[in-house]
């Protein structure tokens, strides 16, 4: 008999997001700001000559907006079978 896989993490959702024609499921932020802030404040300290001191809430918000574009991207390409996205 073999033994059982173990099984693997996945974040499930508690409830199904509803279909609508092209509205997103409101999420209050995908992100932590504080954490953005430090680690692009940070970065620039390594990579750039500028001393930059402040983040400022359009950054953050364009951020934010790539990155759920992103997952956006991957969920509509990801083949639809199985039923966990990896």
């Amino acid at each position: 008999m073999k033994p059982k896989p173990a099984p693997q993490p996945e974040f499930v959702l508690e409830s199904p997001p509803v279909k609508s024609a092209g509205v997103e499921p409101k999420i209050s932020s995908l992100l932590n700001a504080a954490k953005v802030r430090r680690y692009a404040l940070d970065l620039a300290e390594r990579e750039r000559h500028h001393h930059f001191t402040a983040v400022s809430v359009e950054f953050i918000q364009r951020i934010e907006a790539k990155l759920k574009n992103l997952i956006r991207d991957e969920v509509r390409r990801h083949p639809s079978r199985g039923k966990r996205l990896s």
